[in-house]
């Protein structure tokens, strides 16, 4: 059987539900028995593959040498493998796999005819269809896998290492040689009418002297027009836009000679730059790469001739003295820079030392009283004082050697010969970056928050353990005494106030004892001198205040002294017609000091006894005397003023005595025997009686006069009274009264509990209604409201109302987000099959909208297309009619140019502020495939051992920067919150923050040298985000990964971070909406923050987390709030003003301060709003700080 019926018969056979994976080691089986091994991955769709026939031959021929005997010769094993669409192939759609498919088809037909044309490309040995590898394990099943081409390994020399020379002359004779294969490259594909379209320093192998162009991919042909989009610097910018002219291969060879020999991008910065260095090259440049392809050269040889004359010139040119004028321009912008640079840090410089000067002033005043507490520190601080008085002497070295190098550059170059001795005498020069990145280092050394944390470590605060335990004594004592008097009516009339006193004093001084504490715990950011000076004095506050609270404490504990409060066994008022005159003589008596213990007012009897009475001018009542033991039988005489009073009688512990008393004031007493004086004292008999009246709200209060029930219409002594009011739902009233017989007024407040309504729809209108009142709110205001049931009511224009019932029992927020009203709009379309897309997505008709502006587009088949900014705030009804336009004519390769045409912001990137998840993942998916990646993907390592982190693809959209709506919360450095920004391109980010895995890599394969072993606090490393990496560690990984990848990596720019840690959303949290809780983020959850009471979770974890364990935002990112702050590209300024609106980084890349966002496993929730700034020093790194990278596209 032939082998295409063998083929037709495999492709019968099932498929195995075991696809291929597509990395390295893995063996595939191909259906005419040939068996490979994936020894290498280049990119998503290119594998290196080893022959296993070739290898065992290569492996015998290798052993008979080795035995001494002939052999065949070394065959290379080597072959390229080559997918559609990637490995992710078979999760597309269908008209996507077909897509990819008749692309690929392209691709593998142009390259079999250019071999046969002799022109130099990889040789195609085998093409197969989708799912056409065999099952290693079961060879009568197919694998899932894309279609692919076998073809030939191309082993060659890079072009960027065949121009690599140090020296700019020598690179530029490397250059010279080089160029003539290049145009032979080109021209050998214009003569088959081809564009490749996407050439570059990747794409091109040199070997035997000649140019091998790889990757057909994106290529064009005489048969098809390819309109995928190129997204490298080296292609021309109607590539970029999915065009092409016939002159774009013209703009990548110009743009490949620029990146060899001035080893910089061919963007238009350092074209810019770089003319002035390489003046004669510069009109070549302006020519050969302008943005319309009618402003290029006319043809292939016209360039060829227009690049050899400018290179010859500038071979020409570059002579000593010219070299000697470039270095100097070059060394002059640096010392520009570095005169910018030293304003700062002279400035730096004057700041820390004023700030110093003043923590040094404040310690000296606070020596005295506080040595103990500032011992330790001392030496620290004096230590640290001689680093600081370092920095102006090296600012004055720094100064000293920028004049010198200005006076060097002022040095006139007459010839040659004295050039050559200017640029000899170069090599002696002292290198000023070095000495300004030394002293940036210093002063970074000086004001690191991690030095700031060292010099306060010796600092201890109070013991807060004694103080607790005899607070807690004090607090059981008063308790105790509080339950002995109890059941004692009189005991309670005489103590109870005082007790009560003593107890809210005791509550007063565990609050303080707790604040304090508090402020003790309370973490600081030490930022600055400053900062420490604060913390210094909140410490020594904290000292002082604890001093005061031990002294309060005892007094307080000598004041429940037991002794105070002795009392008889069984203590009670004798029930009487007339007690509340005896309650309230007694209440005044104990008030102003008048009834006292008898021991200590005689000192003649062991004898306690206690006086009661209630006596009024002219009226008769009781005297009681009630001792702590019974009375001794026999014949007692009491006397009050010059009044002998009647002897009622003895019963057991209780003297009664009758009186009429004539007079009133304060009297002496006496109580005696036939032994003599037992008790003296003095007494107050009041001048009259009064009825009580009063009048008390709510009228079901109860009112207690001296802790007893009390009604309306019993008659009272003149005197002081502690009058108790309370009712339900009330706050009680206590105080103190002088009753006069005037009538009381008494009322009570409602209890009230604290109301918070939060809302993120706009304007939004709250009605409260209550039983009697009727109340308008703010959203996010608190309020105070009695107890009780509510209704609150939401209106905005543009959304459904809503009423909701409110019990309010106590602290509440609520949380209400009307849902937008749907407006109907029915668009009558000519022609009828036209599409219609609302910012950028498409949609069905009808369209059912909440209220806003849509960018609106419509499309059809030979139509011009239609677009408007449509503003939907009512239902309605829209005619529109397209314009028919001729159907332009097929292209031809080699005569045809098409001009870029421009595209305004307005139909080129989506305005995505605001964005639902699912509208966002759509946009995702489709820069996913307009770049030809998957959504998710990893770059495998150029040497074939390992892979990139793992990236997402974002798309290109604009947002608003700063400030997120309705956050009152926000920093001044963050509003106000308008700041639109455009990233107009699609990039990608790394899901993830980069690993210990991601940078252990780095360093095995030669790269982050600076910062080999970051430590990792003990937590462990692997998935953990790699810390204690600086700004600099962090440029240096993106820098190797660019290198190891052959695709440009970097840190992200700060607008970008936020940009994808939105992900479309407007809230302070992104996807969690206005709060958050330590379910969703590495966070600090010990504190709370306000408006957002679940924040406040108590869960710690203090350390990183492995990256992903939390879920991912709606562009696939995890962690971009917490676990660790990550290093941007940004350098910090206060303003977002000054942050570009096209989406760039701020920032030339020497910053003072670079900016990182996202907070970290020891943030406070207020620390992870999503548009939260902060910024480091570049050297500063610490257990809290990452990084995640970007990727150009």
């Amino acid at each position: 059987m032939d082998r295409q019926n063998k083929y037709q018969d495999f492709r019968q056979s099932d498929i195995d539900s075991l696809a291929v994976v597509w990395q390295k080691n893995e063996r595939l089986l191909l259906p005419t028995g040939a068996a490979f091994l994936i020894s290498q991955v280049l990119q998503q769709t290119v594998y290196v593959v080893s022959d296993q026939q070739i290898a065992d031959t290569n492996q015998f021929a290798q052993g008979e040498r080795a035995e001494g005997r002939a052999a065949l010769s070394m065959q290379d094993e080597r072959r390229i493998i080559k997918i559609a669409a990637g490995p992710h192939y078979t999760e597309l759609p269908a008209d996507l796999q077909h897509q990819a498919k008749q692309s690929f088809r392209q691709e593998s037909d142009l390259l079999e005819s250019l071999y046969l044309a002799a022109v130099n490309v990889p040789r195609v040995f085998n093409v197969l269809d989708a799912d056409a590898l065999l099952s290693v394990d079961q060879p009568n099943k197919r694998r899932p896998c894309p279609p692919l081409i076998l073809m030939e390994f191309i082993a060659g020399s890079k072009i960027t290492d065949v121009v690599s020379a140090s020296a700019l002359k020598d690179r530029a004779h490397q250059l010279q040689q080089l160029w003539p294969a290049l145009i032979r490259a080109v021209e050998s594909l214009e003569q088959q009418e081809v564009l490749h379209r996407d050439l570059k320093p990747d794409n091109m192998v040199l070997r035997q002297q000649k140019i091998v162009l790889l990757d057909f991919e994106k290529a064009s042909s005489k048969t098809f027009t390819n309109n995928q989009k190129a997204h490298s610097s080296f292609s021309a910018p109607e590539v970029r836009q999915g065009g092409q002219s016939a002159s774009s291969d013209h703009y990548s060879l110009a743009a490949i000679a620029f990146k060899l020999l001035t080893k910089q991008d061919p963007d238009l910065h350092n074209r810019t730059h770089l003319a002035g260095v390489f003046a004669p090259m510069a009109a070549f440049w302006q020519q050969a790469l302008a943005e319309n392809p009618d402003e290029r050269f006319a043809s292939l040889s016209a360039l060829d001739a227009a690049f050899q004359q400018a290179l010859a010139s500038f071979l020409k040119a570059l002579n000593p003295t010219q070299e000697a004028q470039a270095l100097k321009q070059l060394l002059t912008e640096r010392l520009q820079q570095s005169e910018q640079t030293l304003a700062v840090q002279q400035q730096q410089v004057s700041t820390l030392s004023a700030q110093t000067a003043a923590l040094s002033q404040f310690l000296t005043e606070k020596q005295p009283q506080h040595a103990n507490e500032l011992a330790a520190f001392a030496p620290q601080w004096a230590h640290y004082l001689q680093q600081v008085a370092a920095l102006p002497l090296a600012l004055a070295n720094l100064q000293q050697v920028m004049y010198q190098q200005q006076q060097t550059l002022a040095q006139p170059l007459p010839d040659d010969d004295s050039a050559r001795q200017w640029l000899a005498a170069r090599v002696q020069d002292p290198d000023l970056a070095l000495l300004q990145a030394q002293l940036t280092e210093h002063i970074a050394q000086c004001t690191t928050p991690t030095l700031y944390q060292t010099l306060t470590e010796p600092l201890t605060l109070p013991d807060f353990i004694p103080l607790q335990t005899q607070l807690a004594l004090c607090s059981q004592q008063q308790q105790t005494l509080v339950k002995k008097l109890a059941n004692n009516q009189t005991a309670t009339l005489l103590f109870g106030h005082t007790l009560d006193a003593l107890g809210k004093q005791a509550e007063l001084y565990h609050h303080q004892l707790e604040r304090l504490q508090q402020l003790a715990a309370e973490a600081w950011r030490l930022q600055s001198v400053d900062d420490l000076k604060r913390y210094l004095e909140q410490q020594l506050r904290i000292w002082q205040q604890w001093r005061q609270l031990q002294s309060d404490i005892n007094r307080l504990q000598n004041e429940l002294a037991t002794e105070r409060f002795a009392l008889p066994k069984t203590a009670a008022i004798v029930p009487s017609a007339n007690w509340p005159l005896r309650l309230g003589s007694v209440a005044v008596l104990a008030a102003l000091g008048y009834v006292a213990w008898p021991t200590i007012q005689s000192g003649m009897q062991p004898t306690r006894a206690e006086l009661v009475s209630a006596l009024v001018r002219g009226e008769a009542s009781e005297v009681q005397l009630i001792a702590n033991k019974p009375w001794a039988a026999g014949d007692y005489q009491f006397t009050v003023g010059a009044t002998r009073c009647e002897p009622r009688g003895i019963a057991a512990q209780t003297l009664t005595f009758g009186c009429l008393v004539n007079e009133s004031g304060n009297l002496s007493y006496q109580l005696e025997n036939s032994e003599g004086a037992l008790q003296q004292g003095m007494l107050k008999v009041s001048a009259q009686s009064h009825l009580l009246n009063f009048n008390v709200t709510p009228a079901n209060a109860k009112v207690q006069l001296n802790q007893q029930p009390v009604k309306t219409g019993v008659r009272l002594a003149e005197g002081e009274y502690q009058v108790s009011v309370t009712a339900e739902g009330y706050q009680a009233l206590t105080k103190t009264i002088q009753f006069t017989g005037q009538p009381l007024q008494l009322s009570l407040e409602p209890l009230t509990a604290t109301l918070t309504v939060q809302s993120q729809t706009p304007d939004v209108q709250l009605q409260l209604k209550g039983a009697n009142s009727s109340k308008r709110l703010t959203a996010g205001e608190r309020i105070s409201l009695p107890l009780g049931d509510y209704e609150l009511t939401a209106s905005a224009k543009h959304f459904q109302s809503q009423t909701q019932k409110v019990s309010l029992s106590s602290i509440q927020q609520l949380s209400i987000n009307l849902a937008p009203m749907r407006y109907s709009l029915n668009l009558n379309i000519t022609p009828a099959n036209a599409s219609v897309f609302l910012d950028d997505v498409k949609a069905t008709l009808p369209l059912q909208l909440s209220a806003g502006e849509y960018q609106l587009r419509v499309e059809a088949a030979g139509y011009q297309p239609y677009s408007e900014v449509l503003t939907v705030d009512n239902n309605s009804r829209k005619t529109l009619s397209l314009n028919a336009i001729p159907k332009p004519a097929a292209p031809t390769v080699a005569t045809t140019h098409v001009a870029a045409k421009p595209v305004t912001e307005a139909n080129q990137v989506p305005f995505i502020h605001g964005w639902s998840s699912e509208q966002v993942k759509a946009l995702q998916l489709q820069a996913a495939n307009t770049v030809g990646k998957p959504v998710f993907f990893q770059e495998p390592l150029l040497n074939g051992q390992g892979l990139g982190p793992k990236m997402a693809v974002i798309p290109a959209g604009s947002f608003l920067m700063g400030c997120s709506e309705g956050d009152t919360a926000c920093d001044g450095d963050e509003k106000p919150g308008e700041h639109r920004v455009t990233h107009g391109k699609h990039f990608a980010v790394s899901k993830h923050e980069v690993s210990f895995d991601d940078w252990t890599l780095c360093v095995s394969q030669g790269g982050c040298k600076s910062n080999k072993i970051p430590g990792d606090q003990g937590w462990g490393q692997g998935q953990r985000p790699v810390i204690q990496v600086s700004w600099y560690d962090a440029n240096e990984y993106v820098r190797w990964l660019s290198q190891a990848t052959g695709r440009r990596f970097r840190l992200l720019g700060e607008s970008e971070w936020e940009y994808v840690a939105r992900a479309g959303s407007t809230a302070r949290f992104a996807q969690f909406g206005s709060c958050i809780d330590t379910q969703q983020a590495n966070y600090n959850g010990t504190y709370g923050l306000g408006g957002c009471p679940q924040s406040k979770t108590g869960t710690y974890l203090a350390k990183t987390q492995v990256v992903g364990s939390y879920s991912a935002n709606n562009m696939g990112l995890f962690d971009t709030m917490g676990n660790v702050w990550e290093w941007t590209g940004d350098c910090y300024q206060n303003n977002f003003s000054a942050i570009p609106s096209n989406g760039t980084a701020f920032g030339n890349g020497n910053c003072e301060s670079a900016v990182s966002r996202g907070s970290s496993w020891n943030g406070t929730p207020w620390d992870q709003r999503v548009s939260n700034r902060l910024y480091f020093t570049p050297h500063y790194s610490y257990s809290d700080v990452g990084f995640r990278v970007a990727q150009d596209l």
